[in-house]
């Protein structure tokens, strides 16, 4: 829905994991992060693995915001829908104000003014 390609689709397993050679091999142009507190992008832009990595070589590993805001199994997940968008495709999303977008959908959601 954002327009970008997942180079894993082709993998049918409900939790994925790649093998370093594969990463390599579909060499991404980004990588999108879930929100952990552990792991951030400045570790695989520190990570000599991972240098040569087209995500990283252009500094596009990013992270989703908070879970709350990035919820997937809500209809939450339309925001981390422009979020990416946005994020790969700033020009073209140029006039998308996330944090206007964030606010007045939790405001529907919830009916609070999250501010």
């Amino acid at each position: 829905m954002s327009g970008a390609k997942n180079i894993a689709e082709d993998i049918n397993d409900e939790h994925i994991v790649i093998k370093m050679e594969d990463v390599v091999k579909r060499n991404p142009e980004a990588i999108l992060m879930w929100n952990m507190n552990d792991l951030n992008p400045e570790d695989y832009l520190k990570d000599s693995q991972w240098k040569n990595i087209k995500a990283v070589v252009d500094k596009k590993v990013v992270e989703l915001p908070d879970a709350f805001y990035c919820d997937l199994w809500t209809v939450k997940y339309v925001y981390s829908v422009n979020f990416i968008a946005k994020t790969l495709y700033p020009d073209l999303f140029e006039d998308t104000d996330l944090e206007k977008y964030k606010t007045y959908m939790l405001k529907k959601l919830y009916n609070i003014d999250f501010k």
